[in-house]
């Protein structure tokens, strides 16, 4: 419920109970995030009220992100794999100040 501002608006702070209800009143929350519509990838607006032509994110044409055939070809990148084995103690020489 929205209320206007009144002198006794920190009145209803007070109140925990309404027809025997257990209630919590909070002041309002504001988003302070823009919001972006994930049709057209555009912000200040949201995909339903966009009437603009869809934007796919993962190539730039003109169809829907659900829609995209780069989707299907893309592909995680395959971990590192090391070509040479990681340095041990077996095979590794100190020097006198590499210790201390």
């Amino acid at each position: 419920i929205d209320l206007k501002s009144t002198s006794n608006n920190p009145e209803l702070f007070k109140f925990t109970s309404l027809c025997y209800s257990k209630i919590k009143t909070e002041e309002p929350h504001f988003s302070r995030d823009l919001p972006q519509c994930h049709r057209y990838q555009n912000y200040c607006h949201t995909h339903t009220y966009c009437n603009r032509n869809p934007r796919c994110v993962h190539c730039g044409q003109d169809h829907l992100t659900d829609m995209c055939e780069k989707l299907e070809t893309f592909r995680l990148p395959t971990p590192y794999v090391r070509k040479t084995p990681l340095p041990t103690e077996e095979n590794t020489q100190f020097t006198k100040n590499s210790r201390e």
